[in-house]
């Protein structure tokens, strides 16, 4: 059910813009407010469940087919999750741990929206 709503959400032009807006948003916020990391917290954390809770059926099938790049970001996202999650709880994370993840989610979304709008399939063979 989850899965589905996210299929939804990343079928249209619209939800891959707004997430990268939202990194973008979430980026300025911090860089302004110098220190005002809870956007970008919360960005990283709603990122790696998003990741877990759409590919966590499929972790199966990607060790046997060795599919590679998704199980990297299988495995970086409950690092993200977590990291995130206990600084948003005042727990003490380095903050290059939070930053490398939000930049990796950034570049993936940055990425997946330039990918929507420059590549069109029209016909599979």
């Amino acid at each position: 059910m989850l899965r589905t709503a996210i299929d939804q959400v990343m079928a249209s032009a619209s939800g891959p813009t707004v997430i990268a807006l939202a990194h973008v948003g979430a980026l300025a916020w911090a860089v302004l407010r110098r220190g005002g990391m809870t956007p970008v917290l919360v960005l990283n954390v709603a990122m790696a469940a998003g990741i877990l809770a759409y590919n966590g059926q499929g972790i199966g099938r990607a060790v046997d087919n060795e599919d590679w790049g998704l199980l990297a970001l299988v495995a970086f996202a409950p690092v993200n999750l977590l990291c995130s999650g206990a600084a948003l709880f005042g727990v003490r994370v380095p903050r290059l741990v939070v930053w490398t993840g939000f930049g990796a989610d950034l570049v993936l979304s940055l990425l997946l929206v330039a990918f929507m709008f420059l590549f069109k399939i029209d016909r599979l063979i």
